[in-house]
């Protein structure tokens, strides 16, 4: 850009052209030289082009950062924590406020530095040990051990009869339980009768 030229001629030489004054008229007006006017008009429209009003969608991705900071901010307000604290405080005081269904799990982490996949398998593992879930689990046992002295087909019954589970759940429990698979004591039984039969055939 040429620096003898001060800037408020420049701004008129530009006003000009907008105006609708051909470049010949203006150069020969101002002596000014035709390549340095279009220079001017090229820096201008580029600065035009900068200072353009933003769009509708940079608009509402704006409104979105807003909303979300000041999401985090309301959150590091509320939690009884922060992100420097120990990782179990943290995700004690995530569950309360998730609890509220307030803020997203995402914002929750985002705000008190907790990655999303640990505070899922916090949740998880708090479900596994709530009333209801042990309600639901002492329920079957009373199931699996009716049907384990009834009949050999404890998962099969138990599936006809309506009871939502899986077979792994019902291993478990048997296994706590103290009760052996059928498959597993199959032939043992089997030798066991074998054996009673032979006595009270010898007697």
């Amino acid at each position: 850009m040429n620096t003898k030229h001060d800037p408020v001629k420049k701004q008129t030489v530009i006003s000009r052209y907008k105006s609708g004054e051909p470049i010949s008229h203006i150069v020969q007006d101002t002596g000014i030289p035709r390549s340095t006017i279009y220079n001017w008009l090229k820096l201008a429209k580029a600065t035009e082009t900068s200072r353009k009003e933003p769009t509708l969608q940079n608009l509402r991705l704006l409104e979105n950062k807003v909303k979300r900071l000041e999401g985090i901010i309301e959150i590091l307000k509320a939690a009884d924590c922060s992100p420097k604290d120990p990782l179990k405080v943290k995700l004690d005081a995530l569950e309360k406020l998730h609890e509220q269904h307030t803020y997203s799990v995402h914002m929750l982490c985002e705000a008190l530095e907790v990655p999303r996949g640990t505070f899922y398998n916090h949740i998880l593992r708090n479900k596994r040990e709530n009333s209801s879930y042990a309600e639901h689990r002492a329920k079957l046992r009373e199931v699996i051990q009716r049907i384990y002295d009834e009949s050999n087909q404890i998962f099969a019954i138990m599936k006809e009869q309506g009871h939502h589970t899986s077979p792994e759940m019902v291993q478990n429990l048997m296994r706590e339980m103290g009760l052996k698979s059928i498959r597993q004591g199959a032939k043992s039984t089997y030798k066991k009768e074998q054996r009673k039969l032979s006595n009270h055939v010898n007697q």
